[in-house]
């Protein structure tokens, strides 16, 4: 991945943010501003929405002592090993109280559930994790003693961040602050910083305060970078109405505080004069990987990037570089936090993947980067909008060291060697590397075969954006876009094709009933082989083949793609074995729905091969 970096530090890529994992790459939703501002530290009024977790339980469940007790200390709960080896901890009940306030956030968190987490040095002086839901053990790790040492310091308390005595804060306007940028800054950061504090509106004195409390004019400047990419910062969530949904963003530069915006940037620069990885980061790559907060659309968690760098800091400054810094602060990450898929679309705040213990992989992806930017380790945020030949998205982590591009998944558990070149061999379509202000990196090359992909859409397209699509979940859903020229002709680069995928093309982002302009299979040579569409041509030669692993006895609908629907076209019953005969035309797309209408399969189509004919799945 060495050409990635020098390709990425050349200039982005700039598209559109968009909202939910993986898929934010693509479009972007109508929004709202948020009706009212998330109450966060200090802001909590009565009678807001919200749930706020119990004072923690000093002792121990007696199922989950018992199982401890099986587990490492030969079924003995009350042996003196026991009582001095074995702890509960909980994350600060305070942080996560201010997590929970937001009744979005409050849902996620009764969908969950609290986990216990117990800590524990066995009588061989082994030391161990354990996380519980419910009474059952969710995970065990076997840790060592210096990770354990910093699982102990994430559990103390949160220590809020203060300036220095002496940091001085007057009182000024914001014209009077962007008055004394000029000179100091860009005039392109300084129209940015303005948007940021317009955005802001009462809250801008607070963002003032905070570039006003830094004490040396490094931070300051990263400040001010940071105020001049802030406007669009925000937590993005659903309000749900019935069947109506209405996505709202709560904007960081109405939500910080001034120590929270002080703690963000002075933590950043504390760490770059701490470890000699970051201390010789070109100031942009440090910038953008480190220095910026912000990683997806999750809720802000004021306190953690502080706190995790004291948490960290004692056992990493011994660390030799940045891939043993990467490989032993994701071990750490992986005893917090495991996959849980069954959640709700919004991004998990930080803070409450310490209580929970679960998150999706764009939660993991979050945890792990907050902590390796707390400790000065440049790293992104990488994902897939949607894979070509199954359902779902993903994401992961990138690192940056020197040239070399670590990738690899965040908080995730494994034993020996890390694995710095993880999801290189999977069948995606499209990677991209991610910024917050809606900057976008396209990295497919660096994980996969690529081709690039032309279409002559006609000029009644021009200059209209055009996107390619993937079949995933049952619908179409866009992994790239490309603007057609004055001619109608747009191309898609570096588009996956570690084996045969299938795409569409369509005007605008496929809905219902939308018109594919094209509808083609990618082979891994990768030569675009466009498939028939339209009304089914009775004069083409029909083929038949059979297709297995389907229900035993059941009713099936043969459907067939025409470019703008699945339309039926016979019903095709299965044997008792499972296995039924297919029959269609040569070129044409097909599925199978069940009894109950819902696709039953991948797409596939039928294709003459030798004496016979073989069917191929998409």
């Amino acid at each position: 991945m060495k050409n990635a970096v020098k390709s990425f530090e050349k200039g982005l890529l700039k598209i559109p943010a968009i909202v939910g994992v993986c898929l934010v790459v693509l479009f972007s939703p109508g929004y709202k501003s948020a009706p009212r501002p998330i109450p966060v530290r200090g802001r909590m009024g009565t009678g807001q929405v919200g749930v706020a977790p119990d004072a923690a339980a000093p002792d121990i469940p007696d199922e989950i002592r018992k199982d401890v007790a099986e587990r490492l200390f030969g079924g003995d709960s009350e042996c003196e090993a026991f009582r001095a080896g074995v702890r509960r901890v909980s994350f600060d009940r305070r942080a996560l109280k201010d997590a929970t306030r937001d009744p979005v956030q409050a849902s996620l968190y009764r969908h969950l559930t609290e986990s216990i987490y117990i800590l524990a040095v066995d009588p061989r002086h082994n030391h161990h994790a354990l996380v519980y839901k419910n009474g059952k053990l969710l995970f065990e790790r076997a840790v060592p003693a210096e990770h354990y040492a910093v699982l102990e310091r994430l559990f103390r308390p949160l220590e809020r961040v203060s300036p220095p005595e002496g940091a001085e804060t007057n009182e000024i306007t914001v014209e009077e602050f962007l008055d004394g940028l000029t000179g100091i800054v860009s005039p392109e950061c300084k129209e940015g910083i303005e948007r940021t504090l317009l955005r802001a509106g009462r809250n801008a004195h607070e963002l003032i305060r905070a570039v006003q409390m830094l004490q040396t004019e490094e931070e300051k400047q990263g400040a001010y970078w940071l105020l001049g990419r802030m406007e669009k910062h925000a937590y993005v969530c659903i309000r749900r109405d019935g069947d109506k949904k209405t996505y709202y963003m709560y904007y960081d530069a109405q939500q910080l505080h001034a120590e929270d915006l002080y703690e963000i940037v002075h933590y950043a620069y504390k760490a770059r004069h701490t470890f000699p990885w970051s201390r010789n980061l070109p100031e942009d790559r440090f910038r953008r990987f480190v220095l910026e907060y912000r990683h997806t659309e999750a809720p802000l968690a004021p306190g953690l990037r502080a706190h995790m760098f004291r948490a960290l800091e004692p056992y990493v400054k011994n660390l030799a570089n940045i891939e043993d810094v990467v490989h032993q602060v994701n071990l750490i990450c992986s005893c917090l936090v495991i996959y849980r898929k069954d959640m709700r679309w919004e991004d998990q705040d930080l803070r409450m993947m310490f209580a929970t213990s679960q998150a999706r992989c764009e939660g993991k992806s979050n945890f792990a980067s907050a902590m390796l930017r707390s400790v000065g380790v440049p790293n992104g945020y990488v994902s897939t909008p949607a894979w070509p030949k199954i359902d779902g998205n993903h994401a992961w982590n990138v690192a940056f060291d020197g040239e070399k591009v670590l990738s690899f998944m965040g908080c995730e558990y494994r034993k020996g060697k890390p694995d710095f070149d993880r999801y290189q061999d999977s069948e995606v379509a499209k990677v991209y590397l991610r910024e917050p202000n809606g900057a976008i990196q396209d990295l497919t090359a660096s994980y996969t075969p690529t081709t690039d992909y032309s279409l002559e859409a006609g000029a009644e397209f021009a200059g209209q954006a055009l996107y390619l699509n993937v079949w995933n979940s049952n619908e179409w859903r866009p992994v790239a876009k490309a603007a057609a020229d004055e001619k109608g002709t747009a191309t898609f680069k570096d588009v996956g094709c570690r084996s045969d995928f299938l795409f569409c093309v369509t005007a605008g982002i496929p809905k219902e009933g939308t018109k594919s302009l094209r509808t083609v299979v990618i082979t891994k040579e990768g030569k675009a082989l466009e498939m028939v569409t339209g009304e089914d041509d009775p004069s083409r030669a029909a083929l038949t083949c059979r297709m297995d692993g389907l229900d035993a006895d059941a009713q099936y609908l043969l459907r067939t793609w025409t470019g703008k629907e699945w339309r039926k076209v016979a019903t095709v019953a299965s044997d008792a074995g499972g296995t039924a005969e297919i029959e269609g035309r040569k070129g044409r797309l097909y599925r199978l729905d069940g009894a109950d209408g819902k696709p039953a399969t991948r797409p596939f189509q039928l294709k003459a091969a030798g004496d016979g004919t073989e069917l191929t799945k998409y």
